[in-house]
């Protein structure tokens, strides 16, 4: 009833299955369709829908193979304007964080926090040895809240420990380390922020779409990979030392 009443002219979907309906609506009064997937690994919803579109967007090039024959451009994914550009310095002090320092920040996403956050609160000893003068700002989600602000409390370094924080562009453009799981929104954050990062892909993603996602992104550069059923503690201090101590 909405596009009978006002017409589009262009129908963008941006995935899941509720993009379905208005495709096929706007298949039917000829209104140019498409498509945008920001996985290297499409989602069914997408893959679905792709066969009914008239040009598709990919925020990876790895992700062209995976739609046959069908036009296709590689635009990236879109983030805020608020991701470019931001002044660390600036960024610190808004934060609270000492500037002269390093800060690394820790974010697990809205699926994947508790193996990141145990992953850096094992390590946090050795951490705490290796790199004394490094600040964290690490972004833990709500269940494991108490836990992680405990580990941290036990130490000398100075943190901040938060479930979530609503300025994000300011927590990447403070960062000079992130350790991150791979989400296509993430990857594109970082990309945008131009921080380099430790990416952990959830094991149990869709598809395995987060591991292909960190590949990608590792031919890009900037980032390296890490697999959290197989990374030692020991293996895990020794890339956030030496990826610290190049900045």
């Amino acid at each position: 009833d909405h596009f009978a009443n006002d017409q589009p002219d262009a129908v963008l979907a941006m995935g899941g299955f509720t993009a379905a309906a208005p495709i096929w609506v706007g298949r039917q009064i000829d209104a140019p369709t498409f498509l945008h997937e920001s996985n290297v690994v499409p989602g069914r919803a997408n893959r679905f829908l792709s066969r009914w579109v008239d040009e598709i967007f990919i925020g990876f090039d790895a992700a062209r193979k995976r739609f046959g024959q069908k036009k296709i451009t590689e635009s990236g994914t879109p983030v805020r304007s608020e991701f470019h550009n931001q002044n660390r310095d600036e960024c610190c002090v808004r934060l609270g964080f000492d500037p002269a320092k390093p800060l690394i920040l820790v974010t697990g996403g809205s699926q994947g926090a508790r193996g990141v956050n145990r992953m850096v609160t094992d390590a946090l000893p050795r951490l705490t040895e290796d790199l004394p003068n490094a600040q964290w700002l690490h972004l833990c989600g709500p269940h494991d809240l108490a836990e992680v602000k405990k580990a941290y409390g036990i130490t000398c370094l100075r943190s901040s420990v938060h479930d979530f924080i609503n300025d994000m562009p300011s927590a990447l453009g403070a960062a000079d380390l992130v350790i991150s799981r791979s989400g296509a929104s993430s990857l594109a954050e970082l990309a945008a922020a131009k921080v380099p990062a430790i990416l952990v892909p959830l094991p149990t993603a869709a598809d395995d779409h987060q591991r292909a996602n960190a590949q990608a992104a590792a031919i890009s550069g900037g980032v390296i990979v890490l697999e959290q059923t197989e990374i030692t503690s020991d293996a895990f201090v020794g890339q956030v030392v030496g990826l610290i101590s190049d900045t």
